[in-house]
């Protein structure tokens, strides 16, 4: 049987990878991966930040359909995971990742043999720093100064523990995910990936509240917006780094030669597109355009590109298949298809669906208390075609986008185009009518002291 590893790695955007044709040399891993693998042109996630998304990713579902988002604060119990259908088929199963929404608290431990989500090592720091994510990747840079270690202790612990379980199972198929941090804010700089501007004096560590792009306190927007690029594109760079080291060590232990590796990312990033930073409370391009690539010497091989459109939520229904497993063998109401590139080809998808119900303020609300963040709190809706792409916002303002003409949406169209406005946000209607959503009632989990200090230091609170 086939082992499995996915690498989710958090708020990353496609169109900052080289291999999706960003002039940087941010991925080469990535990059020498795709070719000879699979890469997804257009693969877009199912909301904007990490707990809705995490949710799909792990039911096939989209948000309308779990439920899961910062009103209902759960991965409900009656969703069967793709970690319980990977247990069922028998595997051993295994998650690795650094916290935050991805926790037992939220209910994501469902299915996992080994779940690992607490990385220790600067436990004492609590007693003083309130921020303990953040001072954890500061310590990392500085190991990374002090020691020229290019992976990072948060990153390289993560890799350790996956690696020590992937080689425990040598009697077993494995499925194992690694969540990694990076590259979410705070970003900092890492010697030799982060690039520098002549005549740039940047600091050490760029975790400046990037909120006051939005609320207009700062000044220098575009010197400042050019060094949070900088900034975010070494945090990619670094983790391609640490990916590509992970896989030539799993290579070395003889682990990869019938492994299927995904490669995906939760959501994305905004790096100043429509005045906003950070993630969440948009559904635009930035955030739910989300790299896929996928190698397997037989199902996933051939360096081939799939142009049309698929959805993370369809990582479900891949590995459904590759089990031996359809739709009908699991309650969850999938829509989703495997994702092997001749059956996308068979079966292309005529849009995808991208949800928030309820975008999360709380922080920007904190920071900025005179800021009336009204406009960014209202629930998000977006259906996406090849070429075109329908907002539908709480609030009546919509907005509709000419994807071929203007791929960075800068103009809505919706007053010159109601026509073709109206026929998606019709498509979305008639997809509302044929799934089963569920009526969110209010769940705010109890949080300990370290999860709130961690939620806070990612931006979340």
């Amino acid at each position: 049987m086939t082992n499995v590893l996915l690498l989710i790695m958090d708020a990353t955007r496609a169109d900052h990878l080289s291999c999706y044709g960003y002039a940087r040399p941010t991925s080469p891993t990535l990059d020498q991966l795709a070719e000879s693998g699979v890469l997804y042109e257009q693969c877009i996630s199912p909301s904007s930040w990490t707990l809705p998304t995490m949710a799909s990713i792990y039911t096939g579902l989209h948000v309308s359909q779990h439920g899961t988002s910062l009103l209902h604060q759960f991965l409900d119990t009656h969703h069967t995971t793709l970690a319980e259908v990977m247990q069922r088929a028998g595997y051993r199963t295994a998650m690795f990742g650094t916290g935050g929404w991805v926790s037992r608290t939220f209910g994501f431990d469902r299915g996992f043999d080994c779940f690992q989500t607490e990385v220790r090592g600067y436990d004492f720091m609590r007693r003083w720093f309130s921020t303990t994510t953040r001072v954890e990747k500061g310590i990392r840079y500085l190991e990374q100064r002090l020691t020229a270690d290019t992976q990072g202790k948060m990153t390289k612990r993560l890799s350790r523990n996956a690696r020590r379980w992937m080689n425990e199972q040598r009697d077993a198929p494995w499925f194992a995910t690694i969540h990694f941090a990076d590259p979410h804010w705070p970003y900092y700089r890492h010697r030799g990936f982060t690039p520098i501007r002549p005549g740039c004096v940047t600091p050490w560590v760029f975790g400046l509240d990037a909120h006051q792009i939005t609320t207009g306190e700062i000044t220098n927007r575009d010197e400042y917006l050019d060094t949070l690029t900088d900034y975010y594109d070494g945090e990619i760079a670094f983790l391609d780094n640490a990916i590509g080291t992970l896989l030539d060590q799993l290579a070395d232990d003889g682990l990869l030669h019938d492994t299927l590796i995904i490669i995906t990312a939760d959501h994305g990033e905004h790096l100043g597109e429509h005045n906003l930073t950070g993630h969440g409370n948009s559904m635009y391009e930035p955030l739910v355009h989300v790299p896929l690539i996928m190698h397997h010497p037989e199902y996933a091989a051939g360096g081939q590109r799939v142009r049309s459109l698929v959805q993370t939520t369809e990582l479900f229904t891949t590995l459904l298949d590759l089990v031996g497993r359809s739709p009908d063998d699991v309650p969850n109401d999938l829509r989703g298809r495997p994702l092997w590139p001749s059956h996308v080809a068979e079966h292309p998808l005529p849009f995808t669906i991208s949800e928030d119900p309820a975008p999360n303020v709380r922080r920007l609300a904190r920071v900025a208390p005179d800021f009336d963040a009204t406009a960014l709190s209202h629930p998000l809706r977006a259906i996406r075609t090849e070429h075109e792409k329908f907002i539908w916002r709480g609030d009546g303002a919509h907005a509709y986008y000419d994807l071929a003409h203007d791929p960075h949406e800068t103009t809505n169209r919706i007053t010159d185009q109601p026509e073709q406005a109206a026929r998606l946000h019709t498509m979305l209607d008639t997809w509302l009518e044929t799934i089963t959503t569920v009526g969110i009632d209010i769940l705010e989990q109890h949080l300990d002291e370290d999860l709130i200090a961690q939620l806070k230091s990612l931006g979340y609170l």
